[in-house]
């Protein structure tokens, strides 16, 4: 079941290792520990997958069509499985940002409750965001004025 999805637009100055350094970031700063995938050891290369089978970061690297995915996966205990995936278009300068959760056949739990993911908080004050026609894409709403 899709929770949350959205399509941002980005400027020039979200690189390949900005992005990937703004997911080491988010999962490192996760409020939630038990979300954060640990040990985490870049090493260059922009294909890679970190964590367990209950826990993981997998970035994948798409150089010849110019698109960087990663997914963020957890399982917890009662067999929700919920994925958060990052795909970025670096040709089309845009970032699909989706949150994801299903169940297995074993699960008996069903919990109502997320947040959209921190990322885009990041993607916000990294000034990494294009505007939105001619609005600034903010964290805090604009005041409309009668002009």
């Amino acid at each position: 079941m899709i929770l949350f999805s959205t399509i941002l637009k980005f400027n020039a100055s979200l690189t390949k290792d900005a992005f990937v350094q703004l997911v080491l970031e988010w999962n490192s700063t996760s409020k939630y520990e038990e979300n954060r995938v640990p040990d985490v050891e870049w090493n260059g290369a922009y294909s890679n997958k970190f964590g367990n089978d209950k826990l993981s970061l997998e970035f994948v690297d798409y150089p010849e069509k110019q698109i960087m995915a990663v997914r963020h996966e957890k399982i917890t205990e009662d067999a929700v499985v919920w994925d958060t995936d990052y795909v970025v278009n670096f040709q089309e300068q845009h970032i699909s940002i989706r949150l994801d959760r299903t169940y297995r056949e074993d699960a008996f739990v069903m919990n109502g409750e997320f947040s959209t993911p921190h990322f885009i908080t990041l993607l916000i004050e990294g000034g990494y965001l294009a505007d939105d026609s001619n609005l600034p894409v903010l964290r805090t709403p604009t005041e409309i004025t009668d002009d």
